[in-house]
């Protein structure tokens, strides 16, 4: 939505469209895969539901969802507030989503799980302390901070990537698929699903 993201990815040469989550500007059953990351949680998406049932409207049948959304209401905190969240997920939630916009759900998993117990310290420290300023946890980490967290985060893509599944984390990520047409005699029939 931002004409400065718009302006540079033009400039990158990257072709681009604006739009809404709410009312994507592409055809139905085109994409391959479509990704959401971190957008339906925001508060400026009042129907969680129909933005992901609008994903799913541009998904070819046999294409993917890869969805990513915040986990685990519970830890909700200032930096919530400072980033418009408006929803945390569970498992049930989102599988939920998926499955009444159509979609089949193929992998769910928890992940930034090395942020996990930060993240759980840090709520700790804030409700224990109702005088903390509202503030993101957003902050440029130092060198070696960040070092550690990008070794931590490729190793849990990859234990993600072979089939392990994180039992907890700051994230939710999902990859659901739009299912083919079937056709009077039980064949699958991608060209006929809208």
């Amino acid at each position: 939505m931002s004409p400065d993201a718009l302006s540079y990815a033009h400039n990158a040469g990257d072709d681009v469209l604006q739009g809404s989550i709410d009312a994507i500007p592409v055809a139905s059953a085109s994409a391959d895969l479509v990704t959401s990351f971190d957008v339906i949680y925001h508060r400026a998406v009042r129907d969680d539901a129909a933005a992901v049932r609008e994903c799913a409207r541009i998904i070819k049948p046999g294409g993917y969802f890869l969805l990513r959304v915040p986990a685990n209401d519970w830890l909700r905190g200032h930096h919530d507030e400072r980033v418009h969240t408006a929803r945390r997920y569970s498992h049930t939630q989102v599988t939920r989503l998926c499955v009444q916009a159509g979609l089949e759900v193929k992998v769910i998993s928890y992940a930034n799980t090395v942020l996990f117990p930060v993240a759980v310290l840090q709520r700790m420290r804030e409700h224990g302390n109702g005088q903390l300023d509202a503030q993101s946890d957003l902050t440029a980490p130092s060198p070696v901070v960040d070092f550690i967290g990008r070794v931590a985060l490729t190793v849990e893509s990859w234990l993600l990537a072979i089939g392990v599944r994180m039992p907890y984390g700051v994230s939710l990520v999902c990859l659901a698929q739009r299912p083919l047409a079937h056709t009077q005699d039980g064949v699958h029939d991608a060209t006929t699903a809208a």
